[in-house]
């Protein structure tokens, strides 16, 4: 499932009116308002759930990427090779997530995959 707005929504307005059992929520409905809540925030706020550590310039300078503004602003600001069509698409992803058209983990992998390209990976989790 795709979790986007719209689909958050249809979330709140099943557990306000006591269908959860359709999205297999089970029976206690706190449990999925924090689930929706958590999962609202995350798309509100464009934040990863897992951070990504990356090292754009000098050796001793690493960077944790933790939300789509920051990939952005690495994208525009620190990236070594400003060329690559993979960062042209990370760019796309991370604009696409701040229009409200994808979840953030559509931006974080497409992050992920510029930065192999520009070998400044060095994890996708701390």
């Amino acid at each position: 499932m795709l979790w986007n707005k719209s689909t958050i929504a249809e979330l709140k307005r099943r557990i306000a009116t006591g269908s959860l059992a359709a999205i297999g929520a089970g029976s206690d409905g706190q449990i999925a308002a924090n689930r929706v809540h958590s999962l609202e925030r995350h798309v509100r706020t464009g934040h990863f759930r897992k951070p990504i550590v990356i090292q754009p310039g000098r050796i001793d300078r690493d960077r944790v990427v933790v939300s789509v503004s920051d990939a952005a602003e690495v994208l525009l600001r620190d990236w070594p090779k400003p060329t690559s069509e993979r960062r042209l698409a990370a760019i796309r992803a991370c604009l696409a997530v701040m229009r409200g058209e994808k979840p953030p983990r559509v931006a974080r992998q497409a992050f992920i995959v510029a930065a192999k390209d520009a070998r400044i990976l060095l994890g996708d989790q701390i």
